[in-house]
């Protein structure tokens, strides 16, 4: 028999904090693969003739991690849009909780109420 489970404020405050320590993990892959992509070049390495083929691959691999950063931010988007439903949803939590899950949950994940979340 499947368990049905409702969100309560213990586990609203879990979610979200997992919605943000994602976040933040995904801002920092972001920057260090930039840094990275910026710092390879065929001029950093030696001059044998493999260096442009060298720099080619990690160019590849930077696009690469590109496009996985960008579909995991579309599931974490997903997964806060989620979250704001049940918070939305839930009758284990007062009109007071509920929005101030949600202003966090808006605040944590880029986008208000009417926006977007940002990519």
């Amino acid at each position: 028999m499947a368990k049905i489970i409702q969100l309560d404020a213990e586990m609203a405050d879990s979610q979200f904090k997992l919605l943000v320590e994602c976040t933040e993990m995904l801002d920092k892959c972001q920057e260090t693969a930039e840094s990275l992509r910026e710092g390879q070049s065929s001029l950093v390495w030696t001059a044998d003739g493999k260096s442009v083929d060298l720099a080619a691959a990690l160019t590849s691999k930077y696009n690469s991690s590109v496009l996985w950063l960008t579909e995991l931010r579309k599931e974490l988007r997903e997964a806060s849009e989620n979250l704001d439903r049940a918070v939305k949803d839930t009758t284990l939590l007062d009109d007071t909780q509920k929005s101030q899950y949600q202003n966090l949950l808006y605040r944590a994940v880029g986008r208000g109420p009417n926006k977007p979340i940002a990519i």
